[in-house]
């Protein structure tokens, strides 16, 4: 059965006008999240999974501009709103949770009163009103003993913690879709397990979307519907299925499935992908994995591949991949 879009994302082309060049972080991407699906985004830092996620919310600062493309969100093209009708859609209908909670909390400020300004601004809630609500979404992720909590800083709370208030900050008025970039970041492993494991709860509880920007593919192994790998600014990879955990199409997916330190075997170095995310600065030719791929033929190094469909219904921008191929 044909998946109903809540997203789609259609040729989105993302550039900085800086001193040097002109830098496409976002070259031509197309992609899909379907209602109730969690998508995962994944690549190194560089690649413009940040930058896709930014463009899609429309807060991709000067000199940055979205160049060309569609954002499609409940049948509304994103691109042709003003900026009043985006801060509408932003924090109400989708919402982001940004990597470094303690950055993206304000210090001076109560957990309570960053929350309840959400719920008054979108909702229209009085104080009393905000309060009790804020208090029902610090119980809904989890923090022991909201009551107090809603009084506290957020230097008074561990790192799981800002980031439990984070998620329910983005919930605060029940939005369609959630956008989670790095939401794991420094936090320890059984930290990480319990902010996925929670983020997939919600999902599942508010009917929501979601999707989870990593340079991680272990992160979302468990909980992501559909995996899409970024390199320099372009999808290699793009899969409904579990397989790309099993079975990567892609060098570059292959490489990071390698670099997880768990998949290591005992007393074994850890893998390490060679060289360095292309200068988009400078002009590539051919494939630009090719410097760092141990595949490399040397038409990879002439001619860029295009993504295709092979035919387990997948996609892969590499040359050693046909189409039609299982």
């Amino acid at each position: 059965m044909k998946q109903d879009n809540l997203l789609e994302v259609k040729n989105l082309t993302t550039r900085f006008k800086l001193d040097d060049g002109i830098l496409t972080a976002v070259d031509g991407i197309s992609f899909e999240v379907g209602r109730n699906q969690t998508v995962g985004i994944v690549g190194e830092s560089g690649c413009g999974k940040s930058v896709t996620s930014f463009s899609i919310l429309q807060l991709v600062a000067p000199p940055g501009k979205v160049a060309e493309g569609e954002i499609i969100f409940d049948g509304q093209d994103l691109l042709k709103l003003s900026k009043k009708e985006m801060r509408k859609i932003r924090g109400k209908k989708i919402s982001m949770i940004f990597q470094e909670p303690m950055t993206s909390l304000n210090p001076v400020y109560t957990i309570g009163n960053q929350i309840d300004e959400m719920t008054k601004l979108h909702l229209g809630l009085d104080k009393q009103a905000a309060k009790e609500h804020t208090i029902e979404l610090l119980r809904a992720v989890k923090i022991p003993s909201p009551e107090q909590r809603y009084h506290e800083y957020p230097h008074q709370l561990s790192g799981g913690m800002r980031q439990r208030v984070m998620i329910a900050m983005a919930l605060a008025c029940n939005p369609e879709m959630l956008i989670c970039d790095e939401p794991t970041t420094a936090l320890d492993v059984t930290v990480q397990a319990q902010i996925l494991r929670l983020i997939d709860e919600l999902k599942q509880k508010n009917n929501m979307s979601v999707m989870i920007i990593t340079h991680d593919l272990a992160v979302i192994s468990e909980v992501a519907d559909k995996v899409i790998v970024m390199y320099a600014g372009r999808i290699v990879e793009e899969s409904d299925e579990k397989d790309i955990f099993t079975k990567p199409l892609h060098p570059y997916t292959e490489a990071l499935l390698k670099s997880i330190p768990s998949n290591a075997q005992r007393g074994e170095k850890l893998f390490m992908i060679d060289g360095m995310v292309p200068n988009l600065l400078k002009e590539n030719k051919g494939c630009m994995f090719a410097p760092r791929c141990q595949y490399a033929q040397p038409h990879c190094f002439e001619t860029e591949p295009e993504l295709k469909t092979v035919g387990d219904g997948r996609k892969v921008r590499c040359h050693l991949r046909g189409e039609g191929e299982e």
